[in-house]
C-alpha cells in the first residue's frame, strides 16, 4: 500500500480535525503508512489521527517528525480529548507509532496508544525528544473521565469480549521525562495475549500527583518496565511504578538510576 505524507513548512493544527486511514478485511500485504512533518503540531480535544486493519493486512504505521513541539491535548476544550491512534481488529498486526519532536505534551485527558482488539498483535509506540510530559485528565459532556496517557495494550478495560493478541511495547527517549496529575504510562493485557514490556531512557523521570507507570495483565504475562541511564528518579505523592498479573506470571521492574526519592 501508499504513503500518505503531509509535510508543512511551519504547523499542523487540528483544531478539531480528523486523520484516519484502515486497511479492509479483504485487504493483505500492509496497510497505507502515514507521515507527519512540521515545526509544530497541534491535536487539540476533538481531534484523532487514526490509523488500522480490520482483516489479514497490517495496519500501517504512523510517522510523526516535528522540530518543535506536538501537543495533544488542550485544555480549555469540554470535548472529548485527543486521540492518535494505531488498532487491528483482525489477524493482522497493527501499525506503529513513532513520534520525533523536541517537547512532546499530553494533557487533558489526550491518549497517544496502540491497542488490538483481536487476534492480531498490536502496533509498538516509540517517542524520541528531549522533553516529554504527561499529565491532566478530561471529563466529557456524558461524564466518562479519561486520565492522559501514552499505552499499548491488547484490548480495553469494561470490553465484553477481550481479545487474544500480544500488546505492544511503549519505548520512550528522552531527557526529561514528567508524569504528572494522575496521568499513565501503561502497557496491559486485558485478554489471554501477553502485554508487552515498557522501556524508558531519560536523565530525569519525574512522576507526580498519583501518576503510575505500569505493565498489567489479565490471562497472559504481564511485560517488564526497565527505567535506564537515569541521573535522578521521582515518585511523589502517591505515584508508583508496578508490574502485575492476574493468571500468568508478572513481570520484572529494571531501575538503572543514580538518585531514587520517594
Amino acid at each position: 500500500a501508499g504513503i500518505v505524507s503531509v509535510i508543512a513548512q511551519r504547523d499542523i493544527d487540528l483544531s478539531p480535525g480528523v486523520i484516519s486511514f484502515t486497511a479492509q478485511p479483504s485487504t493483505t500485504g500492509e496497510g497505507a503508512a502515514l507521515n507527519l512533518a512540521a515545526n509544530n503540531l497541534t491535536v487539540t480535544s476533538g481531534s484523532f489521527i487514526s490509523g488500522g486493519t480490520l482483516g489479514l493486512a497490517s495496519g500501517g504505521n504512523i510517522d510523526i517528525d516535528v522540530r518543535d513541539t506536538v501537543v495533544l491535548g488542550s485544555a480549555t476544550s469540554s470535548a472529548f480529548p485527543a486521540i492518535i491512534t494505531t488498532s487491528t481488529q483482525g489477524a493482522g498486526q497493527g501499525g506503529d507509532i513513532r513520534v520525533a519532536a523536541r517537547r512532546v505534551d499530553v494533557i487533558a485527558g489526550a491518549q497517544l496508544q496502540s491497542v488490538t482488539f483481536a487476534e492480531g498483535r498490536g502496533g509498538n509506540l516509540r517517542i524520541d525528544a528531549q522533553q516529554v510530559n504527561v499529565s491532566g485528565a478530561a471529563i466529557t459532556p456524558i461524564g466518562t473521565q479519561f486520565l492522559s496517557g501514552i499505552s499499548a495494550s491488547s484490548g480495553l478495560s469494561n470490553l465484553p469480549f477481550q481479545p487474544t493478541g500480544k500488546g505492544g511495547n511503549v519505548n520512550i527517549n528522552a531527557s526529561a521525562l514528567r508524569v504528572d496529575e494522575g496521568a499513565q504510562i501503561a502497557v496491559d493485557s486485558f485478554g489471554t495475549g501477553n502485554s508487552g514490556n515498557l522501556s524508558i531512557r531519560s536523565e530525569s523521570v519525574h512522576l507526580d500527583q498519583g501518576s503510575q507507570l505500569s505493565t498489567a495483565a489479565a490471562f497472559g504475562d504481564g511485560g517488564n518496565i526497565t527505567i535506564d541511564d537515569a541521573h535522578t528518579l521521582l515518585l511523589r505523592r502517591g505515584s508508583l511504578i508496578s508490574t502485575r498479573a492476574g493468571v500468568g506470571d508478572g513481570g520484572n521492574i529494571i531501575i538503572d538510576a543514580d538518585f531514587v526519592v520517594t
